[in-house]
């Protein structure tokens, strides 16, 4: 049974998936018994069962026992629990043992996350006790004493506390990057886009220039790697022929045709190709086709991310994630949501990931691709945004480099913005849709032309869009933002009338 008494809105911090495969772990190997017992405690454990069982195979252990499935079962029932550790929970655990084993990485998860409960339990006790009323001194004795127990029943590590001028002074962590800015080892990046902008042919050119060593659209630097990728949304005959267009070479692909990630079984698949192959990188294509559940249910995404956290944990380096995503499907009163909000799901998706970069079909020349980047955990460099467009030669198809191409369209589009950004700050710096349509269409735009430039506008945060349909309403950032984004040359007497 779970523990569910939390003073919080959610769950306590818990893996049973790590739990039970320790407990495997431990029933299979003798060895990875004795690392285990010098690492978990039974407190440590957030499932009743598992923790009456690892009771159990402490006391075995100090007898001298030797500890199988038949040996902890015939313990468990002489020991009267009040609600009793069922059979299937220990033939479950035995099946998600992994051979040879890897109890450090798992019981280091099983810790991590009673650690947090630790201290999520002190600062909601501190924060009971200060609500009480107790005063300052009360309440700095009261956290030396907790902190003293919990460094007894953390096997004497006491958690550091650290003021923010010792936090900056640490060094910053050092991540080794597959390729430059996008993808990481031990990191998840997701590349998401609407159907048709080249996602899959963005990745597996990533995949190949990394594992030959070459420079990713001619500007990331790549470290020259083992890429696995893990194709389950083309046919096998889509796949030969990307294989040859591409020129993928020694770069591994695997077409299961049905895997489920955050399914035990879809994990150990998964975990077997990476114990064969030790790939650094790993792509699976996509998403929507390794994962089986519903996308928008907090409690069955997350199962899949903390799978490829397990997963990472199986060899160092750990190898990185690429999963390929489909963004929300768009319509007329959704289509100016900005990158994060595509992203579709739980919010358990966008908190798990690393990095994440949005693909959309950028105006012009044709067959070409905009890439924008909406999140960037690891320290925080984000990459400007830049273009590509794939070009065929002899039969092959390359992703040629564009940067940040100013066509006619695009500079159309741009004096577009510079209009509803001035119509925006004569207004007060807000107005609804209907009234910038209409006084923009007056400089001579188009009604399609002026909601790309909206679009464009709100993607990159520049104004924000409030309300849906015929009551949509569009909010400058900032009154400040006219001196940074119009060009006065053009725009000099407008400014000049606006006191700027």
């Amino acid at each position: 049974m779970l523990n569910t008494n939390s003073p919080f809105d959610r769950p306590w911090p818990h893996d049973l998936d790590a739990e039970l495969t320790v407990l495997g772990d431990c029933l299979n190997s003798p060895e990875a018994l004795e690392q285990a017992i010098g690492l978990l405690a039974p407190a440590d454990f957030y499932c009743s069962e598992i923790r009456a069982a690892w009771e159990s195979v402490l006391a075995l252990h100090r007898l001298g026992t030797n500890l199988d499935l038949v040996t902890l079962a015939d313990h468990l029932k002489g020991r009267d629990l009040p609600d009793g550790v069922p059979l299937a929970t220990l033939i479950t655990a035995l099946e998600r043992s992994i051979l040879p084993s890897n109890v450090a990485a798992h019981a280091a998860i099983v810790k991590r996350d009673a650690d947090r409960r630790r201290l999520l339990k002190l600062s909601y006790e501190t924060a009971q006790a200060a609500q009480a009323g107790h005063d300052l001194p009360t309440l700095a004795a009261y956290l030396r004493d907790a902190c003293d127990a919990l460094a007894h029943s953390n096997n004497g590590k006491s958690p550091e506390l650290l003021t923010g001028e010792q936090w900056a002074a640490l060094p910053a962590p050092q991540h080794l990057w597959l390729v430059e800015g996008i993808v990481a080892c031990g990191a998840i990046t997701v590349i998401a886009g609407a159907p048709e902008t080249a996602k899959s042919f963005f990745v597996w050119d990533m995949a190949r220039s990394a594992t030959l060593g070459t420079d990713f659209l001619g500007q990331f630097h790549t470290s020259q790697s083992v890429w696995l990728i893990v194709d389950e949304e083309n046919p096998a005959d889509e796949i030969r022929r990307r294989s040859l267009r591409l020129s993928l070479g020694s770069t591994r692909i695997s077409h299961m045709a049905s895997i489920a990630v955050n399914r035990p079984e879809g994990e150990a698949q998964l975990r077997a190709m990476i114990s064969r192959y030790h790939p650094t990188g790993v792509v699976l294509d996509s998403f929507t086709m390794t994962f089986l559940g519903d996308a928008n249910k907090q409690e069955e995404v997350a199962p899949y991310f903390k799978a490829l956290r397990r997963l990472q944990a199986i060899q160092t380096p750990p190898p990185a994630f690429v999963v390929v995503d489909h963004s929300r499907k768009l319509s007329a009163h959704n289509m100016l949501n900005r990158p994060d909000q595509l992203l579709p799901g739980s919010f358990v998706k966008k908190a798990a990931i690393d990095l994440f970069f949005f693909l959309r079909q950028a105006i012009s020349p044709a067959r070409s691709f905009r890439v924008t980047q909406d999140k960037a955990r690891l320290g925080g460099h984000r990459i400007p945004d830049f273009a590509f467009r794939l070009t065929d030669h002899d039969e092959q198809t390359f992703l040629e480099w564009l940067g940040e191409p100013q066509t006619e369209a695009d500079e159309k589009e741009n004096a577009c913005k510079q209009h509803i950004i001035l119509h925006l700050r004569n207004t007060g710096g807000e107005d609804c849709s209907s009234n910038i349509i209409h006084a923009v269409r007056s400089e001579g735009y188009s009604e399609l032309t002026i909601k790309r430039a909206l679009t464009s506008l709100t993607l990159a945060t520049d104004i924000d869009r409030i309300g849906k349909s015929i009551a949509t309403r569009y909010r400058l950032r900032s009154n400040t933002l006219l001196q940074d984004q119009i060009n006065t040359q053009n725009y000099g007497d407008e400014l000049r009338d606006l006191g700027l």
